[in-house]
């Protein structure tokens, strides 16, 4: 693992919201040996309130302005959390330089204030690239987990797609969590460029195989059951629930995580259960009752290019995995995960999982990721780092 060094992080979301992307594990990895100041998310994306829905809408202003409220905090001994402040909305054609001084300022002090000179800059929200340089430092990383210019909330591609290019152009190293972004950076430039997916938690996962109690909520719903968990929101595709919960209605389709789009036409349905979020600590207590995990997202950009890091959390749980295609999926997991290209096909992979699932299969997909840790990245990572800081 790199170590002795000064990390700052342009983070994709606040350090304090429910979320455990890769960013925050990468963080916490990296702050045992190093220094970290994680900045918590500098909006470039404003949604508007009929695309998101007005609850979810309010949620995500109140978990901004709890951010607001304490700037700043240490979150372990060598982690430090700033919440840059702005005039809102970021990005406007008349704010936009007077917010990108006063996050210069903002950050050029506090990195005084707390001496991470000469640090490594790693960049998962593209805005960082226009305050990286000021920082004077040692390395730039950009760390690519989406394709924001397909981000669906944006009003105008055109400022994400420019600070994209130009990250491409002056990161001294790139990482893609997706072959299709690895493929699409190579194209751009020959050198500093890495695929690196995602990682798992898999002791965490791998509890679904043990005797974990069940849940009170999933008592008295009856299997076989079908199960998900993650965002419920605009680009979750409720047709292929529908769908399925429609023709089969002895499957029980168990759908876990925070509502923030719109999910009316199944919300009745007698054998779908909404379950709201539930903490990262118990998802596996709930897995354990699943007998097949899905992946249902409409067809877009965005869904091609991505890499779910539920793919792999579902496989350490060692469950069957069915899931509407995406690159990563077709490539990656070919032949570890079922893709349903249509509802009608979808259904099928669901029935056929239920039907034919073996002991031999769930020590297969066990053993895919077994050793696909967050801490196996993060040293496949630091090994990428530390070549680079070598060349310059």
């Amino acid at each position: 693992m790199i170590k002795n060094r000064n990390i700052i992080c342009f983070a994709p979301y606040d350090w304090q919201w429910k979320t455990n992307g890769s960013c925050k594990r990468f963080m916490n990895l990296f702050s045992q040996e190093n220094r970290v100041l994680y900045i918590n998310n500098i909006p470039f994306v404003m949604p508007e309130l009929k695309t998101i829905g007005a609850h979810a809408f309010r949620k995500r202003f109140v978990r901004k302005f709890r951010s607001i409220m304490k700037p700043f905090f240490r979150a372990d001994h060598s982690l430090f959390v700033y919440t840059p402040f702005l005039i809102p909305p970021y990005g406007t054609s008349k704010k936009k330089i007077l917010n990108r001084f006063l996050l210069q300022w903002q950050i050029r002090l506090l990195q005084k204030a707390l001496d991470f000179s000469n640090p490594i800059v790693w960049i998962e929200n593209p805005v960082g690239i226009t305050l990286a340089r000021p920082l004077k430092p040692s390395l730039v990383l950009y760390y690519q987990i989406d394709k924001y210019e397909s981000h669906r909330e944006l009003r105008d591609p055109r400022e994400i797609t420019s600070l994209e290019e130009r990250l491409t152009r002056e990161a001294d190293l790139i990482l893609c969590v997706s072959l299709t972004l690895y493929e699409e950076k190579l194209a751009l430039r020959k050198e500093g460029v890495y695929y690196a997916p995602h990682g798992v938690d898999f002791d965490h996962f791998y509890k679904a195989t043990t005797s974990l109690p069940l849940p009170e909520d999933l008592k008295g719903i009856g299997h076989p059951m079908v199960g998900y968990f993650g965002t419920l929101d605009s680009k979750n595709d409720t047709s292929i629930i529908r769908y399925c919960a429609t023709r089969r209605p002895d499957i029980s389709f168990v759908l876990i995580g925070e509502i923030s789009g719109k999910q009316g036409e199944i919300q009745y349905l007698p054998n779908v259960h909404f379950l709201g979020f539930k903490e990262y600590e118990r998802l596996p207590n709930y897995g354990r009752a699943f007998d097949v995990c899905i992946m249902f997202w409409e067809q877009s950009e965005w869904i091609r290019n991505c890499h779910p890091v539920k793919t792999m959390e579902y496989l350490a749980m060692g469950k069957p995995v069915v899931s509407v295609p995406f690159e990563e999926g077709l490539r990656r997991y070919a032949g570890m995960i079922s893709i349903g290209r249509s509802r009608e096909e979808f259904l099928r992979k669901v029935e056929d999982e239920i039907a034919n699932d073996s002991e031999i299969k769930r020590q297969a997909r066990l053993d895919f990721v077994r050793h696909e840790t967050w801490k196996a990245r993060a040293e496949s990572i630091s090994r990428i780092m530390e070549q680079g800081l070598g060349e310059r």
